[in-house]
Parts: C-alpha cells; sequence; structure tokens
C-alpha cells in the first residue's frame, strides 16, 4: 500500500469514526459494509459532506450512488479516482467548519 493510499484509508477511518464514535475500529475494515455497521442515510450525508472537505471535492450526482460508499474501499478508490493527490490535512480539515488553512500531505 503506498503512502497516499495509508493516509486515504485512515482519514476515511478517521471520518467514519467521528460520525459513528460508537463503532468498533477493528470492526471497520477496508470491506465492512458500512450501512450493515450501522451507518444510515444522515450518517450518509455527513460522510459525503466530510470527506468533500478533507479532500477538496465536490462530489458529482454520477459519484453519488450507493456502490461508492458501500466500504472503505469503495471509497477510497472513487476518491483516487478523482483526488489521486490524497487528502488534506485531516486534523485540519475534520470537523473544521470553514475547511481552510489545510495543505495536502
Amino acid at each position: 500500500m503506498t503512502t497516499t493510499t495509508t493516509t486515504t484509508t485512515t482519514t476515511i477511518r478517521e471520518i467514519i469514526l467521528s460520525l459513528r464514535p460508537d463503532l468498533i475500529s477493528e470492526a471497520l475494515t477496508d470491506d465492512a459494509r458500512l450501512f450493515a455497521l450501522g451507518l444510515d442515510s444522515t450518517n450518509a450525508l455527513e460522510l459525503i459532506a466530510e470527506l468533500q472537505r478533507a479532500f477538496a471535492v465536490e462530489f458529482t450526482s454520477e459519484q453519488l450512488y450507493f456502490e461508492h460508499f458501500e466500504s472503505i474501499a469503495s471509497i477510497r478508490a472513487l476518491l483516487e479516482s478523482i483526488a489521486p493527490a490524497g487528502p488534506i490535512n485531516a486534523v485540519a480539515a475534520i470537523g473544521d467548519d470553514q475547511g481552510r488553512g489545510a495543505e495536502r500531505v
């Protein structure tokens, strides 16, 4: 796994855990089905917003399909196809209402 892939995976995992702190992080594997773990439609909307902020991307309507958000692996594949440089600084981006001042890692 490349550094960018590892960073992307870590950032996605951190975002999911920030939305659902009740999840056991060990259960959150790359292929775990997020909705089977308890992610709901409200969490999904928050996840999309946080991913867009953390990766400085804006998903198109064509990208907002369930299969792109089923697992960490599917989210990572989508993000790597549109943001190959990886996430912006996740610490600065997660929960930062403005999403400013962060740099790419």
